[in-house]
């Protein structure tokens, strides 16, 4: 079967970094940021834990962004609804900038993308879909990019569930008309890219320099460069 699109996840994947340092530098500037508004650190972090359990065990009869909301009023307050405009504020400019010193360059990110579009290849940005799309925008022009430059980018507004569930990438087939063996899943994490990709019959790659998981259970895996290489293969060979 021919390979017509790429999905790639974003942390970790195209943009270097290591996950776990990332969400507490980028949470403790959230703190700061929501505390005059009323918002306590300790409870505001915990309620949003909640909010993405939420996501995480959604039955999908709902978009993510309403459930995320639903999960994260209810615990500190119906109030918090007059405040998203704070929140996406806070991923538009200022302090969420800064969270970028946590990443590292991939300049071949970028190159990587191109070359996909020039040789016709569909490119969508399968990121776990926690965050709000400007949250998205903002993090993928760290490496140059933006949301313009994919197909389909999966955000908390347009996603009904979320990784690892097998759902998400089911969805993202149906949303772009496609074929498990049309495409290839590339990310870090075996257990939210691989696995449940694999499960539906999806070829996949793991990039080892930010992996997480036992990276045993993936077949294909390698740098980042070693990844170039082997979709080159693949869509040559399709």
């Amino acid at each position: 079967m021919k390979i017509k699109a790429i999905l790639c996840d974003l942390d970790g994947t195209l943009l270097r970094m290591e996950e776990k340092d990332f969400i507490n530098h980028y949470l403790s500037r959230l703190c700061r940021v929501m505390e005059p508004f009323g918002y306590k650190g300790e409870e505001m972090v915990a309620a949003m834990w909640k909010g993405v359990d939420a996501l995480i065990n959604s039955d999908g009869t709902q978009n993510n962004h309403d459930t995320f909301w639903q999960t994260f009023s209810s615990i500190l307050g119906p109030e918090t609804l007059t405040h998203e405009d704070k929140f996406d504020d806070f991923y538009r400019q200022g302090d969420f900038h800064q969270t970028k010193e946590i990443t590292k360059p991939n300049p071949q990110a970028k190159v990587f993308i191109e070359e996909l579009k020039k040789q016709n290849i569909r490119v969508i940005l399968a990121t776990n879909p926690l965050f709000p799309a400007c949250a998205v925008q903002t993090r993928l022009g760290w490496i140059d990019l933006c949301l313009d430059d994919f197909e389909l980018v999966t955000t908390y507004e347009n996603c009904r569930y979320c990784k690892p569930s097998v759902h998400y990438y089911e969805d993202i087939l149906q949303t772009a008309g496609l074929s498990p063996s049309e495409c290839i899943m590339i990310g870090n994490s075996v257990t939210e890219d691989i696995v449940p990709a694999k499960a539906l019959g999806i070829d996949t790659f793991l990039i080892t320099e930010y992996a997480s998981g036992d990276t045993s259970l993936a077949k294909n895996q390698g740098t980042f460069a070693d990844m170039q290489a082997f979709v080159k293969d693949k869509i040559s060979l399709s």
